[in-house]
């Protein structure tokens, strides 16, 4: 289970990939996603031939099955396919959607493969329908038996990849385009620059039982992301606005205060922050003699595509001679990024509505867990930094982000 459990720490596999729910705990075996608990139920309703869903916890996996998982490379790169052509009046249902909304959405995206390039839609695995609500409640068409054992996997499988050569995903941008998508039925293969998987064979199992409490995860072209830090994803939406090379947006970036920061003078320090983002460098004024400054200052920089780490540095102000080091700590941006995308255009909706978060793991500087919220149709995020390279000290920064107009 080792490897699925890299698989689900993956920063675009620890939110749903259907509803932006964090922490699913239920998959696609043979779509390739994670879900939670809600939307599990609706993929159960589509039958084992287009969805069939195990729990990452209470389920036996087979080899195959992780395999598969990893050839897919994630809800990043299956979103990338099913989300592909998503109507710019299509929105994404939220965690708490109601089961109509959650149910139409899943149904269209998977059932129906509304949102997949035309050349990949299978008549086979799309139902017919109605814009009269009496007819939506008719009984389907009759359709072919489910597959058994492994290949119903193969089967959905096919119906995505079918009369195309190979399947390529480019992930090197958090908003870039994919470039082209093909198919190959023996194949799938991942251009993976920021996240790396394997690619492999298909894989089927029994499902599982949900349990009381939920945490989800589907896949989405437009990624809710609780993120762990050093992955830069692929994300990709309708209506991405930047290619590769070009400005994902701007970031403001407050730095609010350093605690118990080192000696480096007699018995104190000048302190001042210095950020860098890219080629942009940006600095705070000094304070005199103070281990616990407060600057409250804002810095604008542009989010370069790909998106880098924020690194921020601290050092001591020296008339005389060179400025000494008193800590560093970097922040990756994707999460913050990904959440931002993923609710475009919903922000007037919110009040104060946490829309993602950044875990602090060994990996990282955070000190503990990052909320990324809307607050007031403002996309922000306190993070509290502890310094590397130092006995101690601590940095609060908050960001803000702003998306391209």
């Amino acid at each position: 289970m080792d490897r699925l459990k890299k698989l689900m720490q993956q920063p675009d596999n620890r939110w749903c990939a259907d509803c932006g729910a964090p922490n699913p705990k239920w998959a696609s075996t043979n779509i390739g996603v994670f879900v939670c608990v809600k939307c599990s139920t609706v993929h159960r309703s589509l039958g084992d031939e287009i969805s069939t869903i195990m729990s990452v916890t209470l389920d036996e996996w087979s080899d195959d099955q992780v395999d598969f998982m990893e050839a897919v490379g994630g809800n990043a790169s299956a979103n990338s396919v099913y989300e592909n052509c998503i109507p710019s009046g299509t929105r994404k249902p939220t965690p708490d959607a109601s089961v109509q909304a959650r149910t139409d959405f899943i149904r269209r995206k998977y059932e129906d493969q509304e949102f997949l390039k035309p050349t990949l839609r299978m008549k086979t695995t799309s139902r017919t329908r109605s814009s009269s609500k009496t007819e939506e409640d008719s009984p389907p068409a009759p359709s072919p038996p489910a597959p058994s054992s492994r290949d119903s996997m193969n089967s959905n499988r096919a119906s995505l990849t079918s009369n195309m050569d190979s399947l390529t995903i480019n992930r090197d941008s958090v908003t870039s385009k994919r470039d082209s998508v093909t198919s190959n039925r023996d194949s799938m293969t991942s251009n993976r620059d920021s996240l790396s998987s394997n690619t492999s064979s298909t894989g089927r199992s029994q499902r599982g039982t949900p349990p009381g409490s939920f945490s989800s995860f589907t896949t989405s072209a437009s990624l809710a992301p609780s993120l762990r830090s050093g992955a830069s994803l692929s994300h990709t939406t309708s209506t991405s606005t930047a290619e590769k090379g070009e400005p994902l947006g701007m970031l403001k970036v407050r730095i609010v205060r350093g605690r118990n920061l080192v000696v480096r003078d007699l018995l104190s320090s000048d302190p001042y922050v210095a950020a860098t983002l890219g080629t942009q460098s940006a600095k705070t004024k000094v304070v005199n003699r103070n281990l616990n400054p407060i600057w409250d200052e804002e810095l604008m920089l542009s989010v370069p595509n790909p998106p880098q780490p924020l690194k921020l540095e601290v050092f001591d102000h020296d008339a005389f001679s060179a400025d000494d080091p008193m800590g560093e700590a970097s922040v990756d941006l994707n999460p913050l990024i990904l959440a931002a995308q993923m609710h475009e255009g919903m922000f007037e909706e919110f009040g104060i509505e946490q829309i993602g978060r950044w875990l602090a793991t060994s990996d990282n500087d955070l000190v503990q867990d990052s909320n990324i919220e809307v607050v007031d149709g403002l996309i922000k995020q306190d993070v509290i930094l502890k310094l590397k390279n130092v006995d101690r000290g601590e940095l609060d920064v908050s960001l803000e982000w702003v998306p391209p107009s």
